[in-house]
């Protein structure tokens, strides 16, 4: 996806730099939704990303700024 990394059917993890990127993603989100989706954006401290792994105990990539699932 142009939005970032699939990791699940319907979950991506996003990255943005700024709070401005962050803006313009949701902007161009919207007029993909249906009226009962629901999409979340989850903010993750730079520690709390640091720290994040998968199963098998792999580091998740670092981002920048935000991930957004």
């Amino acid at each position: 996806s142009e939005y970032g990394v699939r990791v699940q059917k319907s979950v991506f993890e996003i990255s943005v730099n700024s709070p401005a990127e962050l803006q313009q993603l949701r902007n161009n989100l919207t007029h993909w939704l249906d009226e009962e989706d629901d999409l979340r954006f989850y903010f993750l401290c730079l520690n709390c990303r640091r720290k994040s792994t998968d199963l098998d105990g792999r580091r998740i990539a670092v981002y920048p700024s935000a991930i957004i699932l």
